[in-house]
């Protein structure tokens, strides 16, 4: 009897029970539906509050070389025109006392915001690294020129932009979007401050001397100077690598997907004991049916029921919830790995359930292994929100991989950048199928 026989048989047994093509197709249809829609918020820029934000600031910009452009200014600069002697020491003065980068880090330092968030100094090209590496959530640049700009802000009639970046990455929007809103919020806040100190000045200048604008200025400075900064800051997200943004509905379609692919694994896991016991099992191998070819048709039948949840799901998520895959022959060549380890953690579960005779090991495997799987991996909540141990774990679980690969390939992965996942789930299933071999290794009577 020919494997193909076997295993059209068995696809044909799974096609036919309607309970369990409800827990392997409609029930994670649903449920990437419904998460979908509800935990939509967490993709965007959230409220909540996270602890464990790490940030790295990069200061490309020059102290002295901004002191000094701004004290020439003063002195024989467009600013010296038109103002006297003690109105140019008066803004040197209010300038010793005005500190834009230490109003910032005090900010950063707040009760409130150390809470959740802690950052390093770091140069361009080191920050951009440890983002990369996802040694930190987020990377906040003042620019160059940061502290000139930010003196004509706050001592002159003048309004100069300073672009802040804020660099973050596309694979943890919750942290990036926190840090994103509280530099906002602050830049905003002393947006309104300075707004209100130009409109000011603009109504003296009516009504006195020019001169007499720039004491204005430095007096007003130094009364507000914890609470006016730089005008016109403009907080720019720039994607790394321009990766594409992950929406709710892509995240849950690839974490629902990669959690129900287990369960076939625990429906393969118990196949083989099931036949032994309606003896249908041993009617095979009475036919000629070797041991072999059972756990070989076992084997493919796992993987090809894995295959084709994840082919229904892809197209469902695709066409009625309009979801952006990506590249469809990385697609392709997640969906055969994943359901590949699982076929070969199906075959472990097989072996052990056959060896012991019983189905508690089945049963244990689909009421609390996978769903340990699903938490750690992410297929509940997203991995970057749990504790730094757990995230550590979520490259334990077939799932887990699964999933940083399809939302990888959905932000734009190349196959390079894939590599290291596609090895975890090569030796996976490695280990899974050896382990199961030694298993069954001393099984030797007739079945």
């Amino acid at each position: 009897m020919k494997i193909g026989y076997i295993l059209q048989k068995d696809v044909k047994k799974i096609l036919y029970d309607k309970k369990l093509l409800i827990i392997i197709l409609i029930m994670p249809i649903v449920l990437m539906t419904i998460l979908g829609f509800s935990l939509n918020s967490m993709f965007g820029v959230s409220e909540r509050s996270i602890s464990g934000i790490k940030i790295a600031v990069v200061k490309n910009y020059n102290p002295e070389v901004d002191l000094t452009r701004f004290e020439k200014n003063i002195q024989s600069g467009t600013i010296s025109m038109g103002i006297d002697d003690d109105t140019k020491k008066l803004l040197l003065e209010a300038m010793d006392e005005l500190d834009p980068e230490e109003i910032f880090f005090q900010f950063l330092e707040s009760d409130n915001i150390k809470d959740i968030m802690s950052y390093t100094i770091e140069n361009e090209t080191t920050a951009r690294e440890m983002l990369k590496n996802k040694e930190v959530d987020a990377v906040v640049i003042l620019p160059d020129g940061y502290l000139y700009h930010s003196y004509m802000n706050f001592l002159t009639p003048s309004r100069n932009i300073v672009e802040t970046q804020v660099l973050k990455r596309t694979s943890n929007q919750l942290k990036g979007g926190i840090v994103e809103a509280l530099v906002d919020g602050f830049a905003q806040s002393m947006n309104n401050n300075a707004l209100s100190k130009v409109i000011t000045m603009d109504t003296i200048l009516a009504y006195t001397e020019e001169d007499k604008i720039y004491e204005v200025a430095a007096d007003i400075a130094q009364k507000t100077m914890m609470s006016v900064i730089d005008t016109d800051m403009d907080i720019k997200q720039v994607g790394i690598e321009e990766k594409k943004q992950l929406t709710s509905f892509q995240y849950y379609a690839a974490a629902i997907m990669a959690m129900f692919i287990l369960y076939s694994a625990g429906y393969g896991g118990r196949q083989i004991l099931e036949e032994k016991k309606e003896i249908t099992l041993q009617r095979n191998q009475v036919a000629g049916v070797s041991f072999q070819k059972i756990l070989t048709s076992t084997f493919l039948m796992i993987c090809i029921v894995a295959i084709l949840q994840s082919v229904v799901m892809i197209a469902y998520s695709r066409w009625v919830l309009k979801i952006y895959w990506g590249n469809w022959g990385l697609v392709a060549i997640t969906v055969l790995l994943s359901s590949f380890t699982v076929a070969s953690i199906g075959l472990l579960v097989a072996a052990i359930t056959f060896r012991s005779n019983n189905f508690r090991i089945a049963n244990i495997f689909e009421s609390a292994i996978i769903q340990v799987m699903a938490l750690l991996g992410g297929s509940f909540l997203p991995v970057e929100i749990l504790p730094k141990f757990m995230q550590d774990l979520s490259y334990l679980a077939i799932n887990g991989i699964a999933i940083k690969m399809y939302t990888g390939i959905m932000e734009g992965a190349s196959l390079h950048d894939l590599t290291q996942y596609m090895g975890i789930l090569g030796v996976m299933s490695l280990v899974f199928l050896v382990l199961a071999t030694v298993v069954l290794k001393n099984r030797r009577e007739a079945i």
